[in-house]
């Protein structure tokens, strides 16, 4: 599926079914390998475009049946397998759920990678010497606002305020960063404004934002980034109790 192909040609290439396929895929984003938008994002962007149609096109209610129906008149190569799956797991839950998990964990690590550093360099005045007086005051006002305060000010930090922080901090943090990170330090830097954009939609859904692919990508790209030393660690892991399975049968 990361490679490009949908549930229903993994299903052709593996020979099973595609409920098969599809009950393993929800076993790994229930076990958070993967996330549920991972499976909407694989399935051919013609057929998404194809399904947004017929729902303008169709009168409600929006049947499966209606919608597959249309689709054959109007569309006749798309696959109804991957229709369907789009039809069951579209929607503003799942999108926005999974970008909120994916900013998230942006947020997490940055803020965890940078504290962590800061300290092992400047120890308990790593809060007044690393970080600049604007937005250390900043963060303490929306401490000041919030109703149920958090006790660390930097909890308030906004992606705006970390890119200020990296950026004055670079060649500590630099060393605790992963490596495409550091690579693409100006690349990485400017995504942060957007970032904090998106994370005012997600946190905001009010507005009604509509959730694009590149918006999707968009985000992806800081978190793969990120999480790259981790999903190594995992696949070696995974790979070490593989063989140790096949040794012992």
């Amino acid at each position: 599926m990361r490679k490009g192909d949908s549930p229903s040609q993994v299903a052709f290439r593996m020979g099973v079914t595609v409920s098969t396929v599809l009950g393993y895929l929800y076993r790994q984003a229930g076990e958070g390998k993967i996330q549920r938008s991972d499976i909407i994002l694989s399935i051919p962007r013609q057929t998404r475009l194809a399904v947004e149609e017929a729902l303008n096109r169709v009168r409600p209610p929006h049947r499966p049946y209606k919608i597959t129906r249309w689709l054959k008149k109007r569309h006749p190569t798309v696959n109804r397998d991957d229709v369907q799956i789009y039809l069951n797991l579209m929607g503003s839950g799942v999108q926005f759920g999974d970008l909120y998990e994916s900013i998230r964990e942006i947020e997490m690590l940055l803020h965890s990678i940078t504290k962590k550093t800061l300290i092992g360099k400047y120890g308990d005045a790593w809060w007044r010497k690393a970080v600049p007086q604007k937005i250390r005051v900043e963060c303490v006002q929306r401490r000041e606002m919030d109703d149920l305060p958090a006790d660390d000010p930097f909890s308030y930090t906004n992606f705006i305020d970390m890119k200020k922080i990296l950026s004055e901090n670079w060649t500590e943090l630099a060393e605790k960063l992963p490596e495409e990170v550091v690579r693409d330090r100006k690349e990485f830097l400017s995504k942060l404004d957007k970032l904090n954009g998106i994370r005012n939609a997600v946190m905001h859904p009010i507005k009604e934002l509509p959730v694009s692919d590149e918006m999707f990508e968009f985000v992806r790209h800081p978190q793969r980034q990120l999480t790259a030393p981790q999903r190594e660690v995992t696949w070696h892991t995974l790979l070490s109790n593989i063989r140790v399975d096949s040794s012992v049968q």
